[in-house]
């Protein structure tokens, strides 16, 4: 895979099934690899490292003899191999399987085979018998695992595997479906070529237990484990893109100024796409962001005597988000514009793409995006602490486990007796009106997963980026399967539900339109086909006045030398100006809930906004009232 952004290693893909005495290799990447590199079609994916790497039964005996694996679900675990500066990362699970064996004097009666996560490989038998028939009835346990293997081990990869453990976990659940789907087809197989055997000689019914399952040259197996090690691939090789705006000066409040003259500096530059030629294409932007990814409406809560106290529910919005135990998952739902519990109804996923052949002006574009793109700070919390000693082995360490249908992330603790890592939030979900007043140090700060979600320009669609640049609109496809997947397919953080709602911004500054595509849950049910395009809803979204103008009076500030600080809090008092008529017009919808089109000039002059606006104003309510019902109360 080579070197990306300091990391050096190749991944190793392995499969086993675990048994008595030592695991049964189902499927090695290396061996793939080298198939293909002798057919001449390679393309450097998932060969294997250099010399000293650990061996097949020391990767068994960590993937299945660390710790148990839970009745349901499955395991992740993390290993350090020390002796081999290798890192393993294992996923194991259980397959519980219902077959029956056909006797010679029986008729063929199949019970699906079904599957739950299993502690130990075990073998039961019942017979029924009857004058017309007999089988053997076997209930057969089986464990399973995954493991992916980073052949060179550093410092920077272990930081890399933590900070992403919650994106890498998703891609290995996403590839053990498929695995699990091959094993049983696999076994059904095996076991219908047996019955044939036995019909003719009688066969043992202990022989199920023994079958052997091959997946070497499955080619859905192969097939998704070469979309898996394409995922991870681009994961690691991924340009650095500059932190997000905003979380820069929650991050280093004490540079504020200088973070402000440069995010109005770029500002500037996009203004240039913001007149009537271009279809006021940064207002429009910023018009749909603030419409659709509505973490902005958690900073702003608080910035007017009018706003604070005045919504007592907006902390338990706050509350309902905060996940202290397993911030990077806090983290990760803010970016996705998901303000909504893991146990709500209403859960939403944003991306956002600038098209454009100018680099530079897709850039600029990209970095002002992302000040409304906003989500919490994470610090790392240094302590010491001792190891368990039961999680030691001779060649291992784990750096962190999840079990059962929770992921989460894993805490490092490479060496005995080394420091530990806590993951905190600061900043954003603080109730205090004011900035952080605390910076803190690169060394203390665990951003790399955001600077992955936040790309720059790139050459190609990126799966899993929620904010990037792109030089055409080439990749409909791609994201009409992404999109389908994040709400059909599996979830993308362990232990939550799927998204009711996949969406992307698709900002082209070459035909200065902006349009949102999306996908919903049922969406066949209720979305007649002649709106389908791709599989996917397509909307054209416009500009609002209050936008336009804000962006103008605020540059208009800059320009008569006024501090950039003083500019931003401008800024954020326009922001909250939306929530406020946002929060007023919800009170009127109470009041008057069979509102229709007749109440829009009341609604205009009572909120004291332009026509262009109503449709931010009303879009905001109704998001907060979806994510939160009881609001509307």
């Amino acid at each position: 895979m080579g070197e990306h952004n300091g990391i050096e290693t190749d991944l190793i893909l392995l499969i086993f099934e675990e048994s008595t005495s030592k695991g049964q290799n189902l499927f090695d990447s290396r061996k793939i690899a080298k198939n293909k590199e002798s057919n001449g079609t390679s393309n450097g994916k998932g060969r294997a490292g250099g010399g000293g790497e650990a061996s097949m039964s020391l990767i068994c005996e960590m993937m299945f003899g660390a710790i148990p694996l839970a009745q349901q679900g499955s395991n992740t675990k993390i290993h350090l191999l020390r002796g081999h500066e290798q890192i393993l990362i294992s996923k194991v699970f259980g397959l519980r399987f219902n077959p029956v064996l056909s006797t010679p004097s029986s008729n063929n009666v199949d019970i699906i085979g079904s599957y739950k996560g299993e502690s130990h490989h075990s073998t039961e038998r019942w017979k029924v018998s009857s004058s017309t028939l007999m089988h053997s009835l076997q209930m057969i346990r089986k464990t399973f695992g995954i493991g992916l293997l980073f052949s060179k081990s550093n410092s920077l990869l272990s930081k890399w595997i933590s900070s992403h453990f919650l994106l890498l976990d998703y891609h290995l659940r996403v590839l053990m479906k498929v695995v699990i789907q091959q094993i049983e087809e696999t076994f059904h197989q095996e076991r219908a070529a047996l019955n044939a055997r036995s019909s003719k000689s009688m066969a043992s019914p202990t022989s199920l237990s023994s079958l052997k399952i091959s997946l070497a040259e499955n080619e859905e197996v192969i097939a998704a484990v070469e979309s898996f090690t394409s995922c991870l691939s681009s994961l690691l090789k991924r340009a650095r893109s500059p932190l997000p705006m905003y979380l820069l000066m929650q991050m280093y409040p004490t540079k504020q100024k200088t973070i402000c003259e440069k995010f109005f500096s770029l500002l500037s530059q996009s203004s240039r796409l913001d007149h009537l030629r271009s279809n006021f294409l940064l207002s429009t932007a910023l018009t749909a962001i603030l419409s659709c990814h509505l973490t902005w409406v958690v900073s702003v809560r608080n910035r007017t005597e009018e706003m604070d106290g005045k919504w007592p529910w907006l902390d338990l919005v706050l509350t309902s988000l905060s996940n202290t135990t397993h911030p990077l998952c806090t983290q990760l739902n803010l970016l996705l514009g998901n303000l909504a519990s893991s146990n709500s109804k209403s859960r939403t996923f944003t991306r956002v793409i600038v098209v454009g052949k100018h680099k530079e002006t897709v850039t600029s574009l990209l970095q002002v995006l992302s000040y409304f793109i906003r989500t919490c700070p994470i610090f790392s919390q240094q302590f010491r602490g001792e190891i368990n000693e039961q999680s030691i082995e001779n060649e291992e360490q784990s750096l962190g486990t999840a079990r059962g249908n929770t992921t989460p992330p894993p805490d490092t603790s490479l060496n005995r007796g080394a420091s530990f890592t806590k993951l905190m939030m600061v900043g954003l979900l603080s109730k205090s009106k004011d900035e952080m007043n605390q910076s803190f140090s690169s060394d203390e700060m665990d951003s790399s997963f955001v600077n992955s979600m936040f790309c720059s320009y790139c050459d190609e669609y990126q799966k899993d980026s929620l904010l990037m640049g792109l030089p055409t609109f080439n990749f409909i496809s791609q994201l009409s399967e992404d999109l389908k997947s994040l709400v059909e397919g599996t979830s993308l953080i362990e232990g939550q539900p799927n998204f009711t709602q996949a969406s992307c911004l698709v900002v082209d500054t070459k035909d200065c339109c902006c349009e949102i595509y999306k996908y919903q849950k049922h969406q066949e049910e209720t979305v007649a086909a002649k709106d389908i395009y791709h599989g996917l809803q397509r909307e054209r979204l416009y500009p609002s006045d209050y936008i336009s103008a804000t962006i103008c009076s605020s540059l208009d500030m800059i320009g008569l030398g006024l501090p950039p600080d003083a500019a931003m809090s401008y800024l954020e008092d326009r922001l909250a100006g939306i929530l406020s008529k946002s929060l007023l017009l919800g009170q009127y919808f109470n009041y008057k809930p069979d509102i229709n089109e007749t109440d829009e000039p009341f609604l205009i002059q009572m909120l004291g906004i332009a026509a262009s606006d109503l449709n931010l104003i009303v879009t905001v309510w109704k998001s907060l009232s979806t994510y939160f019902p009881f609001i509307v109360q």
